[in-house]
């Protein structure tokens, strides 16, 4: 039996309902008392349910399991944002510990060296460059994103007399609390009860998230300002303001400019809702008309326009860009081993290792030739670098630079070597990592072949079709693990979708299992009281 609820009926729900005879679709029609009486079955085509949510999202759903409803109260429980923000501090301060307590070898190194000489050719010469000069030539080899972050709180560390890179920690510290409530927003979102916790709690306790927040590097940061593009267009499509519109925007655009990669969310995720939209048959929900894709699409193009034509005026001709940085990024690619060769050859040199790629990166012409020489020679190999081993690369657990394991740099001890707790998240998480990557692909497949029973299926697309699109960029490029931890929110939040809705399923199951016992015990005893 299938219930069917009219939509904005909360007011009246509560004092007198009337429960109707059953119609033809198979559903239940329940209303309050003098509500119009059931529709015909044309009404029940649209597969969207909301409680408590304005009128044009009040659609029933078909064949929806138990449990599966939106989450979309306006006033959620006291007790989950209590649990939520002791989950935030918690991460905070475990974060604040693990910079205090780590002994860093030499942790301005590699490209947070480059980052970090372009925050101070900001600040001294008002210059984006990476030159180490009285008078540094512009570039655009990298985005300036987040060197501008770094310019300014070496600025506001000078302003409050305080140590330039323990500031640079802190404020990493406070932009990776803001990253792990968010995903507590966005979770809370679609998920009910107290299973949103559960994704901030995994990302509070990520050791590369806490890792990598120890470090000048982008990914900090890039994180947050990817997770709060997906929450404001989420929130922009299920709400319908013009601000969240603006706001994912805005947040796509910071983005955009502190990691390029970025750029193929917007087409990706437009792509993903339309074609779930359209199998859905899907019209009345998540309209976006010309206006709000303006407000949305707007800042993007706007900050990329100018960062394009400041390089094309400012930054001579010669100078190294960021075209040339991704032909270094497709030649390092393009070797399986080439990560281990490399760091062969730094840690003996006098053994004669070969690095693979010597000349391949002067120009895209040589690396085409080389592209196609080795899918010639090799195609089965090729092939199968590409398919799979670059995405489990991309995942996987150990980190390819330097010491390896969470670590971007060398650190002679690190938190997790002399802290217990710290130890007991770690082997936790470690344990996980694996079983989560699963959970998130099965999540995938849920959505894709059982999207009929999912409650909405917005945010998953919204969510998957960001984390495909980037992934894919590195898969063609350079499938460094260290580039998948932005996307560790992204991970947890669709592999505990895909748990919640294992439960449900199993509840549905149980709930089949009593109904089916209770009827058969009650067909068994009718007779003997006869």
């Amino acid at each position: 039996m299938r219930v069917a609820l009219v939509s904005d009926i909360s007011a009246g729900l509560s004092n007198s309902i009337q429960l109707c005879t059953e119609i033809p679709s198979g559903y239940i029609w329940l209303a309050p008392l003098g509500a119009p009486s059931p529709p015909d079955n044309s009404a029940f085509r649209q597969p969207w349910l909301a409680i408590n949510w304005p009128s044009n999202y009040g659609n029933p759903i078909k064949n929806q399991r138990p449990g599966n409803q939106l989450n979309t109260s306006k006033k959620p429980a006291r007790g989950l944002s209590v649990a939520a923000l002791a989950i935030v501090a918690c991460g905070a301060l475990l974060r604040l510990a693990y910079n205090s307590e780590t002994f860093f070898i030499d942790p301005v190194q590699g490209d947070a060296a480059y980052y970090y000489q372009y925050a101070i050719n900001l600040v001294e010469h008002g210059t984006f460059s990476k030159e180490r000069s009285d008078n540094p030539t512009p570039d655009n080899y990298w985005a300036p994103g987040y060197p501008a972050f770094l310019a300014a709180n070496l600025q506001l560390a000078g302003s409050f007399n305080v140590e330039a890179y323990d500031w640079i920690l802190h404020s990493q510290v406070a932009v990776a609390a803001g990253a792990i409530w968010l995903l507590f927003l966005l979770g809370r979102m679609f998920m009910p009860g107290y299973w949103p916790l559960l994704p901030a709690t995994l990302l509070a306790f990520s050791p590369h998230h806490v890792s990598l927040g120890s470090y000048a590097l982008t990914e900090t940061l890039f994180g947050f300002t990817l997770l709060a593009a997906i929450y404001f267009l989420a929130r922009a499509l299920l709400l319908q303001k013009a601000a969240d519109y603006l706001m994912c925007g805005v947040a796509l655009a910071t983005s955009y400019m502190v990691n390029p990669v970025c750029l193929v969310v917007a087409p990706a995720v437009a792509l993903g809702l339309w074609l779930f939209r359209a199998q859905s048959n899907d019209e009345s929900d998540h309209r976006l008309n010309l206006g709000k894709a303006s407000l949305l699409l707007l800042p993007l193009v706007v900050t990329a326009s100018l960062w394009s034509l400041r390089s094309a005026i400012v930054v001579p001709e010669g100078s190294s860009s960021s075209g040339d940085r991704l032909l270094a990024n497709l030649t390092v690619g393009l070797y399986p081993h080439y990560h281990e060769k490399w760091k062969a050859s730094v840690l003996d040199p006098e053994a004669g290792v070969v690095v693979p790629g010597a000349g391949v990166s002067d120009s895209y012409a040589t690396f085409f030739a080389e592209l196609g020489q080795r899918f010639s020679e090799a195609p089965v190999e090729m092939l199968t670098w590409y398919a799979t081993g670059k995405p489990n690369q991309l995942w996987q657990w150990n980190l390819l630079t330097d010491q390896g394991d969470i670590y971007f740099n060398t650190v002679l001890y690190s938190l997790y070597h002399i802290s217990t707790p710290a130890l007991v998240s770690y082997s936790i998480m470690h344990t996980l990592h694996p079983w989560l990557l699963i959970c998130s692909l099965l999540g995938a497949l849920l959505v894709i072949c059982d999207r009929s029973t999912l409650p909405s299926v917005t945010l998953p697309v919204i969510t998957y079709a960001a984390v495909l699109a980037i992934s894919a960029v590195y898969v063609l490029t350079q499938a460094e693990p260290r580039y998948s931890v932005p996307l560790r929110p992204e991970l947890y939040l669709t592999a505990v979708f895909f748990i919640w809705q294992a439960c449900e399923y199993l509840k549905t199951l149980r709930t089949r299992s009593l109904a089916r016992h209770h009827a058969t015990k009650t067909a068994t005893t009718t007779p003997a009281a006869d």
